[in-house]
């Protein structure tokens, strides 16, 4: 399973945007961004059973997909993330092909399902995880800051 994730991701960081692959370079960023959330939640060892809804929800939201379409996503990276070793692979993926923008709204989500599902100890955790994604992802820390408050803004906002 390892060697064919480390093969896939070989493949794929070579890709060119504009490419005629290029529909398949999108699947792959867009399955790259996936894994760095589930890592998230996994990252504190404290998964709980509804992480999954979570991250399935926000996968929906953050790409625009069904469901259905999510829920295999979010299975997809759960299987990507069962061999991880180094975030690096997706990291530099991300990086070669996401703007400020993109990465802006990427530690955003990631700050969002932080707070849906971390609670003491955990948020702590995935607060630290946060900050490893921005710095892989040479997000500022202004913007990684102001992700994590309007993330926060949100959540109070849900749950008054």
């Amino acid at each position: 399973m390892t060697s064919h994730i480390t093969e896939f991701f070989e493949k794929h960081l070579s890709l060119k945007p504009g490419s005629a692959m290029s529909r398949q370079n999108d699947d792959t960023v867009r399955l790259a961004a996936a894994v760095v959330m589930v890592e998230l939640t996994q990252a504190s060892l404290d998964s709980q059973p509804g992480d999954r809804k979570v991250i399935i929800e926000e996968l929906g939201n953050y790409f625009s997909l069904s469901r259905e379409v999510a829920t295999r996503l979010e299975n997809q990276s759960e299987q990507a993330d069962e061999s991880l070793t180094s975030l690096f692979p997706f990291t530099q993926l991300l990086n070669k092909n996401y703007n400020e923008q993109d990465k802006y709204q990427l530690i955003k989500a990631l700050w969002e399902i932080a707070y849906q599902t971390g609670s003491g100890d955990r948020f702590n955790v995935e607060d630290a995880y946060c900050h490893k994604i921005a710095n892989l992802l040479h997000i500022p820390h202004a913007w990684l800051m102001d992700g994590k408050l309007k993330a926060e803004q949100k959540y109070k906002a849900q749950n008054q």
